[in-house]
């Protein structure tokens, strides 16, 4: 399976790429994450172990990765004519039960499937991971 970084024309840049580059200097977090990526890809797109999910109600899944002791990454990802495409990737904190924090969770959430509707629309929007 090839992994992907989805194209948005509208922003003219792939947002995981463009989240990734805030980490540059941070290795082992990258490196940590592209091996979870990896896995996945191995196995089809299927996700793995308690790193990674399919989301309920969405065409999506999510890969986590701890960022620190109390955040975690979420990386969310579609499976499209074995390519992983990676859609979007936020943070997280690890415990929330505010309504403000579910609203900016739902939020990515909503960006993720307007991105999986574009790339439906035009397969092309794609750069290599």
């Amino acid at each position: 399976m090839e992994v992907v970084y989805y194209y948005d024309a509208s922003l003219k840049c792939c947002p995981v790429k463009k989240y990734f580059s805030q980490y540059n200097d941070n290795v082992k977090l990258l490196a940590e994450i592209s091996k979870k990526i990896e896995m996945i890809a191995q196995g089809n797109g299927i996700p793995l172990g308690s790193f990674s999910k399919k989301l309920t109600g969405c065409d999506s899944f999510e890969i986590k990765q701890r960022k620190d002791k109390n955040t975690v990454i979420r990386i969310l990802y579609f499976l499209r004519q074995n390519k992983m495409i990676l859609l979007n990737a936020f943070e997280k904190p690890d415990n929330y039960d505010t309504r403000k924090e579910k609203r900016k969770i739902d939020k990515q959430l909503e960006l993720a499937e307007r991105y999986i509707i574009k790339y439906k629309l035009n397969e092309n929007l794609y750069e290599k991971y």
